[in-house]
């Protein structure tokens, strides 16, 4: 089972990667900079180890590229033609949203962001389908699937834990660094949140 998963996987991220090289190609970018995007891809063993190991954080990245290149491919596109690539991008921010709980922290700034720059552009009545499909959708979805999901495999709810690991493990991180310079207040807020402080 574990090698279905690693070909499976490894399927994805080429996928991803074609397909960013595929959105710059179309967006005019040098044939010489999407060839070096290629061998690099093909010739640096991080890609391929990356590919080979059975760890989330793969499937995680390869949606987080569908996403950008989906987003950089719609600017581009008239709205007739963008319902598909609005999909593709709804279904992997959604997708790396399951993976991981805190991408639902980068589809909220790239849909506050999103909503921004069609404001700005005055596009904002021409494309709310796409921020409907991009943002609000995927979100919905993943409320509703992560909740189903809880329920079913009786998993522990982690509340905003997970959310938050990547400020916990940086907080970790300068607490073990800087333990001693750390000051009495900042201790105080520290062990608030995480608990006891341990230098």
């Amino acid at each position: 089972m574990g090698k279905i998963y690693i070909l499976f996987q490894t399927v994805i991220l080429a996928f991803s990667l074609a397909y960013g090289l595929f959105v710059l190609y179309k967006r005019g970018v040098s044939e010489k900079i999407i060839i070096s995007c290629f061998l690099f891809y093909g010739l640096v063993p991080m890609f391929s180890n990356f590919a080979t190991m059975a760890i989330k954080d793969t499937l995680f990245n390869a949606f987080i590229v569908v996403f950008i290149a989906g987003l950089i491919q719609l600017d581009g596109e008239k709205e007739k033609r963008s319902v598909r690539i609005e999909i593709l991008v709804g279904c992997s921010a959604l997708l790396f949203m399951l993976l991981r709980n805190n991408g639902l922290y980068i589809i909220v700034f790239t849909g506050l962001a999103l909503i921004i720059v069609l404001l700005k552009d005055r596009r904002w009545k021409n494309r709310r389908r796409l921020v409907a499909n991009v943002v609000i959708l995927p979100v919905i979805l993943f409320f509703i699937l992560s909740g189903l999901m809880t329920k079913v495999t009786k998993a522990e709810n982690v509340g905003s834990r997970e959310m938050l690991s990547v400020l916990f493990q940086q907080t970790a991180r300068y607490a073990a660094e800087y333990g001693a310079e750390t000051p009495e207040s900042e201790i105080a807020v520290i062990e608030v949140v995480l608990g006891e402080y341990d230098e």
